[in-house]
């Protein structure tokens, strides 16, 4: 992440779907987020932005690299936090529909209390 320029970059390496992948029962697509939030605990306000990767077919045997860049207000000094998750979906009639929202999942993958004045 870059706190100057707001923008924070998530990297996902090439993988193969069935390796240490528990799919749910009827998914047969996933799309992977990455978000980013700059929240002022004080004014009870909040400045995100969240970038979807394409669908992923899970009838596939791999998945290439993916690289997600939210972006959020430049040089801010407000704690930045970092979300990571996938949602699962079903296709029906060449239509995707999102299953059971208990079969997603998304994780916190970085806070940063440091302000850009102080460089830390």
């Amino acid at each position: 992440m870059n706190r100057v320029t707001g923008l924070t970059t998530i990297s996902i390496p090439a993988f193969q779907i069935n390796d240490g992948i528990d799919l749910p029962e009827g998914a047969t697509y996933a799309r992977i987020f990455a978000g980013a939030a700059l929240l002022d605990f004080n004014a009870l306000t909040y400045v995100s932005e969240i970038k979807y990767a394409t669908e992923l077919d899970l009838s596939d045997e791999s998945v290439s690299a993916i690289t997600l860049s939210p972006q959020v207000t430049a040089a801010s000094t407000l704690p930045l936090f970092v979300v990571v998750g996938i949602q699962y979906y079903i296709s029906t009639n060449s239509k995707l529909y999102p299953l059971n929202k208990s079969f997603n999942a998304m994780g916190l993958v970085k806070v940063d209390l440091n302000e850009v004045a102080t460089g830390g």
